[in-house]
């Protein structure tokens, strides 16, 4: 494996340029109607985190679709996870938080009688998941319906070191060795399996625990990135939020001592990312050396983003940007226009019912839809996504709420009866809420109503609107 350490490595990626050329792949000759499928969900990468990973940038991204407007529903990890497994709104999954402490959610709450893997097991598929499955999976004799390898996480949240996993219901210990570091562990079982695929297409689920905290990277990148800083978007640190709902104007400032904890997360997501990226790298020579390649649906997207003082927020959960969007890209050479890009909504309801289509297998009682029209140049998927939030009680937990995501628009409606509106178009980072400007009162009245036909059942703790 290359060691990327050099100063001129360091100094291209700080610069976020990549050094590794395009190459042109051959798609030679009809591909199976079944493609392989890979998906690899990072934890809490946000849209613009993708800078330091030049592999998903020139063999992913540049051969295949990047969704430059992909959202989740509920920003916060395993109620998205569980969205991703089953194309399901949190309402409809019944799963809103995470289940730590005693707030319901989490693995106890998943129902994963039906699920992209049982629907493709189904159909034929050789399915393995490796990595973190969903937050407080910690049952290793469990293995859930609908997987033949499993190699999962079994830990309450994504960590790097000293952990356990079920090895196809079996526990096994790892410790605090430079190859027991998780992400490469992960590429190991993950490689071994696409390797070793019989004549079955495959489906390989993949999550990596980086970039969450701790953020922690491997040997061979500690030295990388000491002198990152966070680039700050015009919201870091909102100086002024009067207009913003209670939940943010209550938040002091941020002072030297907190921009240097932003820097310092920002910096050691990078280096995770890296080990990551390296794992992509590890599984597009694995598909090509088996000649795979150009027959594997290939997702890299992530479970939600994450905020690092934009409106003074640093955590999650909140409806803004820097949460709600995430890095999503396709690369699937029979079917997918390489380097191109889409502007359509979409979001994490989509992937299920979109891996379904592809294997020809059906995918029951979906919120979302198929986005190989998308691929296909055709009509956008949604005019509107909903966000979802339920109030669990942590310390950065905004109150529930339900709003709308459109090309144009963010509405939000609180629990307090606070509501947001922001023109996204001249207003990208959401920095002047329009809710009680004139001239606006149509717009917020119209959003509002979609928002109540969207929002079916409403999240615990939202009174009707």
């Amino acid at each position: 494996m290359k060691r990327r350490g050099s100063a001129l490595w360091s100094a291209v990626l700080m610069a976020g340029a990549t050094c590794i050329s395009v190459g042109r792949t051959s798609v030679a000759g009809a591909a199976s109607p079944r493609p392989n499928i890979i998906v690899v969900v990072t934890d809490d990468q946000r849209y613009d985190q993708r800078w330091t990973m030049p592999t998903v940038t020139n063999r992913v991204a540049a051969l295949g679709m990047t969704a430059a407007r992909a959202f989740v529903s509920n920003p916060l990890c395993a109620p998205s996870r569980a969205t991703l497994l089953t194309g399901r709104y949190s309402h409809g999954t019944g799963m809103y938080t995470n289940g730590d402490g005693t707030a319901p959610g989490g693995f106890p709450s998943l129902r994963d009688g039906s699920t992209i893997a049982t629907w493709l097991h189904a159909g034929g598929y050789r399915t393995g998941l490796f990595g973190k499955y969903i937050n407080h999976y910690e049952r290793p004799a469990y293995v859930p319906p609908g997987w033949d390898r499993w190699a999962a996480l079994a830990e309450a949240n994504s960590v790097y070191y000293d952990y356990t996993l079920s090895i196809d219901g079996r526990a096994r210990r790892f410790g605090h060795t430079a190859r027991d570091y998780l992400t490469d562990t992960i590429k190991r079982y993950a490689a071994a399996f696409i390797r070793n695929a019989d004549k079955r297409p495959f489906f390989a689920w993949i999550g990596t625990p980086a970039p969450h905290g701790p953020n922690i990277s491997p040997p061979r990148y500690s030295d990388l990135f000491q002198q990152l800083h966070h680039a700050h978007h015009p919201n870091y640190n909102e100086a002024d939020v009067r207009d913003k709902p209670r939940y943010i104007r209550t938040l002091e400032r941020l002072d030297p001592r907190d921009d240097a904890a932003m820097d310092a997360i920002w910096r050691k997501g990078a280096r995770s990312l890296l080990a990551v990226d390296d794992l992509v790298e590890r599984l597009l020579d694995v598909l090509r050396a088996t000649g795979e390649l150009d027959n594997t649906l290939f997702v890299f997207m992530s479970d939600n983003g994450h905020s690092i003082g934009e409106h003074r927020w640093r955590y999650k959960n909140d409806p803004h940007e820097e949460t709600i969007r995430i890095p999503m890209i396709f690369r699937w050479p029979a079917v997918i226009r390489p380097g191109s890009t889409s502007g359509a909504i979409v979001a994490n309801i989509d992937l299920a019912p979109t891996l379904a289509e592809a294997a020809g297998v059906p995918a029951p009682h979906v919120d979302g839809v198929s986005l190989l029209p998308l691929f296909r140049g055709r009509e956008p998927p949604h005019e509107r996504l909903l966000l979802e939030h339920s109030h669990y009680g942590a310390p950065m937990d905004p109150p529930s709420y339900c709003g709308v995501r459109t090309p144009r628009w963010l509405f939000v409606h609180y629990a307090t009866g606070e509501e947001e509106l922001y023109a996204l178009g001249r207003d990208p980072y959401e920095l002047r809420n329009l809710r009680k400007v004139d001239g606006y009162q149509d717009v917020a009245r119209r959003l509002r109503s979609r928002t109540r036909s969207l929002c079916d059942p409403r999240p615990p703790g939202l009174p009707k609107f």
